[in-house]
């Protein structure tokens, strides 16, 4: 009996080694393509990449969003966030940790992009009505004064006294009789449904849901995140974008005299 057991047991392996390539072949395109070019940065071990994310779906940052820092900045952190939302209010402070040292030398720029989670957040859309018509009034950077003390003073999940909203325009100098103008017209309720369409192209499950982007790569996060951890993937990103830029000026100047002269 034994013999015949070891008889069987090559044609099996055989068989088993067989099914396992045929299977390797069969799969080898059904896995989803990896959206991080081979000549990025992993920064999986700093942050929580969102691998489930849409990344074709991105919208690169141009005219129409909402950006603090330097336009041609070369680490944009895009997020889309929700006012009353009590992660986005830790990520807000923990990026303000951050604003003197990456943001006010020019190194990254902050976009923030509207995504209300209805459900759980009826007011958040009057928030984000009254954000845009300070910024329509009284220009970005009363934006983002409005922003900072709207994050600073919500407890959070829809339990922001509306009242304070055009309290804090008035404190921000915003010419009132505009501003309510401006927010019982709801004349920014399109731009606001564009961002949250965006975000559930993205296939955000939450927020506050943000992209890390370079010229090399885009790199989708969920949830918020200590600023040492934030700020330990900027300078690994600057670092490889110095490195690249150096190589690039290098080969551009070792271009042989000698190649002129042929």
């Amino acid at each position: 009996m034994s013999d015949n057991k070891s008889s069987l047991i090559v044609p099996i392996a055989v068989v088993i080694c067989l099914l396992l390539i045929a299977g390797a072949v069969y799969f080898k395109d059904k896995v989803p393509a990896v959206e991080t070019p081979v000549d990025g940065v992993d920064l999986s071990a700093l942050l929580p990449i969102d691998d489930g994310a849409n990344l074709k779906a991105f919208r690169p940052v141009d005219a129409t969003d909402k950006l603090f820092g330097q336009a041609d900045a070369p680490i944009k952190v895009v997020v889309y966030t929700d006012l009353e939302c009590p992660a986005c209010k830790l990520f807000h402070e923990q990026i303000k940790l951050l604003e003197e040292q990456y943001l006010a030398s020019g190194q990254v720029a902050l976009v923030y992009r509207d995504f209300p989670l209805d459900s759980l957040h009826s007011r958040v859309r009057n928030e984000f009505l009254a954000a845009e018509c300070v910024r329509e009034i009284g220009g970005i950077d009363k934006y983002w004064q409005f922003i900072d003390r709207i994050f600073e003073i919500t407890p959070s999940n829809n339990l922001l006294d509306p009242a304070k909203l055009g309290e804090t325009a008035k404190e921000l100098k915003i010419d009132l009789k505009r501003y309510d103008a401006c927010v019982d017209d709801k004349k920014y309720a399109g731009n606001i449904q564009k961002t949250l369409n965006e975000a559930m192209a993205l296939n955000a499950k939450g927020t506050p849901f943000w992209l890390v982007v370079t010229e090399k790569q885009i790199v989708p996060v969920r949830a918020a995140v200590d600023a040492s951890r934030i700020a330990a993937a900027f300078d690994l990103l600057l670092a490889d974008l110095a490195i690249t830029l150096n190589t690039e000026e290098l080969i551009a100047t070792s271009t042989p005299e000698s190649s002129e002269n042929e």
